[in-house]
Order: C-alpha cells, then structure tokens, then sequence
C-alpha cells in the first residue's frame, strides 16, 4: 500500500536509529549489564512512537477512504484502516517485543520469561499511550494545548485507571474482567477514531468486544501452554502458574505448594498463603513441613505464616519455633521485637510454656529480650507479672520501659504517669507488685 510506504519512508532514519541502538544494547547487555543503556533506548522507543504516531495522525482519512474505496470498492476503508491504524500500533508493539528480548539477555530461560513478561502485559502501556496521543491529535490542537492534555491523559490513565484499579482490586477473577474491559476499550477506541460514525456506535462496540475477549483467551491459553509444557518447578512454570492464579484460575495452586516443599523460597510461600485464602483452598502440609519452611525462611514470610497457622488453629513445634526466635535474636535483627504476627502466634505459647520461654528469654541478648517481653504482653499472662517487674529494675533502659508498657498492658493501669514517677522507682515497682498479690488472692 503507497500509504503505509510513504509513511515508513518518513520514520527510515529514526528506525535505522533505534536498529543500532538496539545493537549497543545487546552488546552491553552481554558483556557490561548496565541498565542505563536499556534506559535510553526505552526512552527512544517513547519517542520514536510517538513521531510515528504524529506522523500518521496526519493522514486526512476522509480524502483517503474516497480513494480507496473507488481504488478496492467496498473493503477500501478496511484496506485504510490497517495500513493507517493498525500496522502503526504493530510495529510499536513489535518493537517493545524486542525490545524486552534484548532487555532479557543473559537472565536464565531469557527467552521463555521475556514472553510470559509480555504476556503478563510488560511495557503494553506503551501501546496505549500511543493510542491516546492519536485520540488527542485527532482533535487538531495548538501544541500549547495538545501536549498538556496528552501528558495530562497519560497521567490519569496510569495513576487512576490502571494502578489504582489493581490495587483496589482483589486478585483472581476480577483482574481478567479489568484485562478484558482493557483489550475492549483499545480496540474499540481504535476503531471509533477512525470511522468515527456516532450513529454506528453499536458497530466498534461490538467488534471491540468480541476482539477483547478473543484476545484476553488467546493470552490465557499461551500462559497455560507455558505452564503445562515448562520443565517441572522452573521459573518459567512457576511464573506462569502465578500469572494463571493471578487471573481467576485455581488449578495450578498443587503445583506452587508443591515447589513451596522444596524450594521454601520465600515468594513462592506467600503465593501459596495468598492464594489459599483467595480460594478458599487448603494448604495440603505436615508440621514438619511447615516447621523446615519457618526454620529457612525470612520474618516477613514468617509473618505471612503466622497468619495462616492462626487462622487453620494450627500449632506447631514450640522447640522448632524458639530456635528459630534465638537465630534470629544471634544476628541482632531487630525486626524480631516488631514482628507483630509471629509475636502474636508466640504468645498461644505461653499459658503452657511459660516458665521454660520467660528463662530462655532472660538468657538471650537484649533482641530476644525485647521480643520476648512483646509476647508476654500479647498472652496478658500475670503469671508473668513478677518476671516482668524484675525487668522493670534492668540496667538497659529499653528493657526497663519495655516490661512497664507490658505491665500496663497487662494490669490495665499506670501508675509512673498517673503519679508522674519513672518507670523503675520503688513506688511504681510496689504498686504492680501489689495489684500482682491482689491477683493471686482472688484465685484462692
């Protein structure tokens, strides 16, 4: 088609460009790994898409469907509309598909990840920004206007309708709805600007449509074929089977508890909780399994577990439980004494346990100490009352402050800020100690 020939010729220099810049960033990609030349040749894609796209907004469309349609009759304006519309949005779209290959260099199972990155809709949105600079071209504004509108649109479409819609959107059935609703409004949007008939709404609404959903199934299907067809727990199975999770469909929830067995990788693990309470499905995991996951892994997937275990009333190994409390309180991570599930799920412990966990604790370095004191206070446990005021008299002041927080938590009173005294003056320390022999004579 002359058309499409003559606007390729008019982005030829700018194409040969982004050719040699794409070399540049294979060669870096191999032997250098620097990301800032990935930078600039993302940033030249915008830009050469965008001239592209100007280009072709150019094309007075009215005077070209006459031509054709006297040129190839009936499908004339059909004809138009691909070299006019959508090959334009191809080559943008193939562009970031290589792109992303060359980004992947040198990453294992580069090939394969890159596809499911774009399946999952990596860079897409450089598509749809090019789809709103044509709409906004479309209008024939001073750039004084256009370009503040477009910058203004692009805005609005990523920080409200795309990033605010999935984060306010639980996952699972919902995100393929809000996928579909996407892939409908592109292609109906992309149909409406160039006939651009008000009384033949109903046309590109139902192409659009039927194109959404079409192509949201294509993209599902390719994800499965990567999941069924992918070795047995690599990254690219995995990776899939979040995708297919992610989007409405439970069935590969066997095989993430399965790989959260083995690997214990902590990503792996919170999918598995994550999607277990978005379908209601149960983790299918001995206590030792569950014990040599905690024993591996971080306090923020340690975290997610507790929540879990609470939930199923699920107690496991006390000794397996402290150990890992210990290891942790031995390289001073600090994030123990505020870990607010395990804390929580720790403090289950204490009616049974308490006597051996307050002399494990007193033993420890001031972490295990201060986490230690944070489970005594979730458990409310006065048993605990005069080890905790024995503490209220310790050398190191967050220990001292600790244990009177807890005290009060425990006693529900106040007496250092009630008679504005410190913490740890024998006035205070009498007063909890009483309302302690108080307790006691109520239980005889």
């Amino acid at each position: 088609m002359t058309i499409l020939l003559d606007q390729l010729k008019k982005i030829s220099t700018f194409a040969f460009l982004l050719a040699i810049l794409f070399f540049v960033n294979i060669l870096f990609n191999v032997n250098f790994k620097w990301s800032g030349i990935s930078l600039i040749v993302r940033v030249y894609i915008f830009l050469f898409s965008f001239f592209m796209i100007y280009n072709f907004s150019l094309i007075e469309i009215e005077e070209k469907k006459k031509e054709y349609r006297e040129k190839y009759g009936r499908l004339g304006a059909y004809y138009l509309f691909v070299a006019a519309r959508l090959v334009p949005f191809v080559i943008i779209y193939a562009i970031t598909v290589i792109f992303t290959l060359i980004d992947y260099i040198g990453r294992p199972g580069w090939f394969i990840n890159s596809i499911i990155d774009l399946l999952k809709g990596k860079y897409a949105n450089m598509v749809i920004y090019s789809l709103i600079l044509l709409i906004i071209l479309k209008i024939r504004r001073d750039p004084l206007i256009t370009i503040p509108l477009f910058l203004a649109a692009s805005m609005f479409y990523l920080l409200v309708l795309d990033k605010m819609i999935y984060n306010y959107s639980s996952e699972g059935i919902a995100i393929s709805i809000i996928k579909i609703v996407k892939y409908i409004m592109f292609v109906f949007l992309l149909i409406f600007e160039f006939f651009f008939e008000k009384k033949k709404i109903k046309i590109p609404a139902i192409v659009g449509t039927i194109f959404g959903i079409l192509i949201h199934c294509i993209v599902t299907v390719l994800i499965y074929l990567f999941y069924i067809f992918s070795p047995a727990g690599s990254h690219a199975q995995l990776k899939s089977a979040r995708l297919l999770l992610h989007s409405g469909f439970s069935f590969p929830f066997t095989t993430m508890v399965d790989e959260a067995r083995k690997q214990k990788a902590p990503y792996v693990v919170r999918d598995v909780i994550t999607y277990s309470e978005l379908y209601k499905l149960k983790i299918n995991m001995s206590d030792g399994e569950w014990e040599n996951i905690i024993s591996e892994s971080s306090l923020a997937t340690v975290e997610l577990i507790c929540t879990y275990l609470m939930d199923m009333n699920k107690l496991l190994s006390y000794e397996v439980l402290m150990a890992y409390a210990e290891k942790k309180s031995s390289i001073h991570d600090k994030q123990l004494a505020i870990s607010e599930h395990f804390v929580k799920y720790m403090a289950l412990y204490v009616p049974d346990k308490r006597e051996d966990f307050q002399n494990r604790i007193s033993r420890g370095n001031i972490v295990l100490m201060l986490w230690g004191i944070q489970v005594l206070g979730e458990a409310r446990s006065r048993e605990s009352m005069p080890f905790l005021i024995n503490c209220l008299t310790d050398m190191n002041t967050e220990i001292s402050v600790a244990a009177y927080r807890t005290l009060t938590e425990i006693t529900g009173i106040d007496p250092a800020q009630k008679e504005n005294f410190h913490a740890n003056i024998p006035a205070v320390i009498g007063r909890f100690r009483q309302f302690y022999l108080d307790y006691r004579k109520g239980l005889q």
